[in-house]
């Protein structure tokens, strides 16, 4: 999707930062009825057609928009039998994924040890971890007075 004209700020930055945001987001196959083969991060390679490129979609002869329960039955995959390198690739690479038709796919938030998505996990992701300073706690604590701790601060800086 390209970013429309007229959309909110909002929804323009979050547009934005998919390509970020992409990598931490994982469907876990079930039935593969909600998750699409070349778009979404369900394969060990991670999305195919970022790995692959546009031409892996010609070249197999799966359609864009297809489904990854398109190639389960049951328990196991059904592969096209087609002499295609991309195929192969993908095949090859499923390592100790097995569709289960079961169960509904479900979206692990991989940040998250639960695998929920959160706002902390997320500002956790995304901030920039600045180094400890020791006097921090010397001038920051519990109970201290805001006055007495900024004067402190200003002088640790040299201003005055």
């Amino acid at each position: 999707m390209s970013t429309p004209q007229v959309c909110s700020w909002n929804w323009r930055k979050l547009l934005k930062i998919r390509d970020h945001i992409r990598p931490l987001i994982k469907h876990n196959i079930g039935d593969g009825k909600s998750t699409y083969i070349w778009h979404d991060h369900w394969h060990s390679l991670g999305p195919l057609l970022h790995r692959l490129g546009p031409d892996a979609i010609i070249n197999s002869g799966i359609p864009s928009n297809a489904l990854v329960s398109s190639f389960v039955m049951g328990v196991s995959w059904c592969w096209p039998l087609r002499n295609s390198s991309v195929i192969l690739e993908v095949v090859n690479n499923l390592e100790d994924l097995y569709p289960n038709s079961s169960y509904k796919d479900s979206i692990m938030w991989l940040p998250s040890t639960t695998g929920k998505f959160s706002t902390a996990s997320a500002l956790e992701q995304f901030r920039y971890h600045y180094p400890s300073i020791d006097w921090a706690k010397l001038i920051w604590f519990n109970n201290n007075i805001p006055r007495a701790s900024f004067i402190l601060w200003l002088a640790v800086h040299g201003n005055s």
